[in-house]
């Protein structure tokens, strides 16, 4: 449910601004944009809306979002006065603080001070079953801003600078070192 409610609050249906009330998504496009669908849902109703043609032909990408805005007002409609809220987490689900960038334990002042933004989120698991070992791509360095290295005893104080370093390759990322953000 997180998953499909970020859709809404910070994905491919936050422009619809539907923070007011819980509500939850997944939206999709078939091959060659034959096809352009989002299924959704709050706490009252489920919602499903499709576009396209009856034979395959590809769908105008500059007249593309009608169907979402359908999706979102029969949605709001069905709920009229009724609250929609967020579902109750069952008691043996627990939600655990994780990188984004390695999957594991996020670790304070480390992956939340990437210089992207902070890489945690929440994910929930099944109690006994979320990771135990801690995420092992951002790691905290001082380094001797004289020599570019890691800072050895010949650096001297005024030269030392702590900084996060990626140690992880990430595809279109400058794994450069950057400050530390407090």
């Amino acid at each position: 449910t997180s998953m499909m409610h970020s859709v809404v609050t910070e994905g491919t249906l936050d422009w619809l601004r539907l923070t007011d009330e819980f509500y939850a998504a997944k939206t999709g496009t078939s091959q060659n944009n034959y096809d352009k669908w989002v299924i959704g849902f709050s706490s009252n109703y489920t919602v499903g809306t499709w576009c396209g043609f009856d034979y395959n032909r590809s769908y105008d990408t500059n007249r593309s979002d009608g169907y979402l805005y359908i999706w979102a007002d029969i949605l709001k409609e069905a709920d009229g006065d009724k609250a929609s809220v967020e579902p109750e987490i069952p008691d043996d689900i627990v939600g655990v603080e994780i990188c984004k960038d390695s999957g594991l334990l996020a670790v304070d002042g480390l992956c939340d001070c990437d210089p992207r933004g902070s890489r945690v989120y929440t994910d929930y698991f099944v109690k006994g079953t979320e990771p135990t070992d801690v995420c092992g791509v951002h790691m905290k360095v001082t380094i001797c801003t004289d020599t570019d290295d890691i800072a050895c005893d010949n650096c001297p104080d005024k030269s030392k600078k702590t900084v996060i370093r990626i140690y992880k390759s990430i595809p279109d990322y400058n794994t450069e070192e950057y400050d530390v953000v407090d």
